[in-house]
């Protein structure tokens, strides 16, 4: 049978972290259930993750559109690449941007 609904406040949702055990229904809203796009700060609190600084005007490799997609790759030596795409193709780097495409097909820049 239906309930009636009842307003509750949160003031900082999921400010206690996130719980995937518990059935979201019975849930205690200071949990998240899913917590994408985030941090764990130094504290435990789920915080947000920082983004990315245009470091390019020259679109030039893009034919004038705008990035979509922009990821950093760690790889198991400690390497950093900036991978980004945009105009179906995939680059590396910052400052300048080097295709990567090769022989492969990109579709709506996945």
């Amino acid at each position: 049978m239906a309930q009636q609904l009842q307003n509750i406040t949160i003031r900082a949702p999921a400010f206690k972290g996130l719980n995937t055990q518990d059935s979201p229904i019975d849930g205690d809203p200071s949990f998240a259930s899913v917590a994408d796009n985030c941090i764990i700060d130094q504290y435990g609190r789920i915080g947000a993750r920082k983004g990315f600084d245009t470091l390019t005007d020259d679109v030039t490799a893009l034919g004038g559109e705008s990035i979509v997609v922009m990821a950093e790759l760690e790889e198991t030596d400690g390497t950093r690449t900036v991978l980004s795409a945009g105009n179906n193709k995939l680059f590396t780097g910052t400052t300048t941007l080097t295709d990567v495409t090769g022989a492969h097909t990109i579709t709506d820049d996945n």
